[in-house]
């Protein structure tokens, strides 16, 4: 890169780990699972049979399995701690299942319930392997089955069974309680709840909380390896995942895009995966401090405006101060809030230490004091005011990062990035920040970390 007002050793780095990133990913043995690492998504393109899957430190693999209309599942189903693929086909009303995440016939095979059953794969009794049991949506009951069936009969009589939910609500498994034995959950797509039960007995759920929209696609893992799992949604019209860490009401922890919108999502923990090919869309993790976390005071709706994005747009905070980070965060909204705005004028913040930090709802536009109209906006903030000091390594490398996400996101070419300074009279972004900006060194980097997934 040749931006001159930028120190060699900070633009360096940044080329250096999008490409680190790519090759530090396919370590590992093959198939051994890690202990305690967290779960990771896959997608299954139910019209083709194709699956994708990634496994906890970003390694790949593709393979066929199953014909189109097969309703994908996953499971550990011969113990050894690998979740693999599953398939129950409604034409002939068998569910298959195989041993290995490669392309390959059933291992096992047998009879599933009745016409309109919904399978629910999970370790319901806790002791290390996973089975098929089955939602019966016509009776709102849970039949639970802790084993597997003979190879080319059926199921059998269930262990036990429980009443839970109402027509239309569709289930979901996971150990939402960290005690070892899975448990079911119902996601009401209309209304977004999602009702969490820790036993396999009739009641009240346990817990509940509200998360993504009505027509999101829900699943759980462990996303977060603390052994307890927390929901996950896949949202088809935009391709995006969304988990989060708590089974409570909030925002998203991770989100990224991963696939296309005729996928189905698949969760768990797939071992040491081969490497190959990805699903088409890109994979941008983006680690981001949630607003409560960080302390920013409610958002004022009714003081801001809806928009849709077309643009990326880079701003520096523009002033220096002993005080940094949260802090400095929390008196940037107070002083925003005063000049009438209805919250922190940014969308996301990167701190010093290159920390991601989350700001506006990026539903609706940015506010500014300088002469242009932020509407069609994504604003990001790079702490510093870098008139007068450089940027710092880690904060380059999560404006790449931010930036690429937001482009993959919401669907915004990178040849849209510019400075502050592009669409208002103003020295924003500052002088040791936007020769990396205007040269077109920082939209490389975006599209390249974006080729990479």
């Amino acid at each position: 890169m040749n931006s001159p007002s930028i120190p060699d050793r900070y633009v360096r780095r940044v080329g250096r780990v999008i490409v680190l990133v790519a090759s530090v990913v396919v370590a590992g043995a093959v198939g051994a699972a890690t202990a305690h690492s967290a779960d990771s998504v896959g997608v299954v393109d139910p019209t083709t049979g194709i699956w994708y899957l990634r496994d906890d430190t970003g390694a790949t693999t593709s393979f066929y399995y199953g014909v189109p209309g097969d309703t994908p599942i996953v499971g550990d189903w011969d113990c050894d701690g690998v979740d693999t693929p599953g398939l129950y086909r409604r034409s002939d009303g068998f569910v298959y299942l195989r041993n290995s995440n490669t392309q390959g016939v059933a291992d096992v095979r047998f009879f599933f319930g009745n016409p309109g059953d919904i399978p629910i794969a999970g370790d319901f009794d806790g002791d290390g392997c996973d089975t098929v049991s089955l939602y019966r949506p016509s009776e709102g009951q849970v039949y639970v089955i802790d084993r597997l069936g003979a190879d080319g009969t059926g199921l059998g009589a269930a262990t036990t069974s429980f009443l839970f939910g109402v027509p239309g609500d569709v289930p979901f498994s996971g150990d939402f309680d960290g005690d070892g034995v899975d448990s079911v959950a119902l996601h009401r797509p209309s209304t977004g709840s999602v009702f969490v039960r820790h036993d396999h007995r009739t009641g009240p759920a346990d817990s509940a909380f509200v998360f993504g929209a009505g027509s999101d696609l829900m699943f759980a893992g462990d996303w977060d390896g603390t052994a307890t799992d927390t929901a996950g949604v896949f949202r088809p019209a935009t391709a995006t995942f969304y988990l989060r860490y708590m089974n409570t009401t909030g925002t998203a922890d991770e989100t990224f895009r991963y696939g296309t919108e005729r996928m189905v999502p698949v969760a768990g923990s797939f071992g040491r995966l081969p490497g190959g090919d990805d699903a088409p869309g890109s994979f941008i993790d983006l680690p981001v401090v949630p607003r409560e976390a960080w302390g920013a005071a409610p958002a004022i709706p009714s003081r801001m405006r809806e928009h849709h994005m077309v643009r990326l747009t880079v701003h520096h905070a523009g002033d220096q101060t002993h005080v940094t980070g949260p802090e400095r965060f929390r008196s940037w909204q107070r002083w925003h809030l005063d000049r009438g705005w209805g919250d922190l004028a940014y969308h996301y913040i990167i701190g010093v230490d290159g920390t991601v930090y989350e700001g506006r709802d990026t539903r609706y536009a940015g506010d500014t004091g300088t002469n242009y109209d932020p509407d069609g906006h994504f604003l990001v903030v790079v702490e510093g005011n870098f008139e007068v000091e450089y940027p710092t390594a880690e904060q380059l490398e999560s404006l790449v990062r931010v930036l690429a996400w937001a482009s993959t996101e919401f669907d915004i070419d990178p040849n849209t990035i510019a400075g502050h300074r592009d669409h208002a009279s103003t020295a924003c972004p500052g002088g040791h920040l936007y020769p990396y900006v205007a040269s077109g060194d920082l939209e490389a980097d975006v599209r390249a970390l974006i080729a990479d997934g």
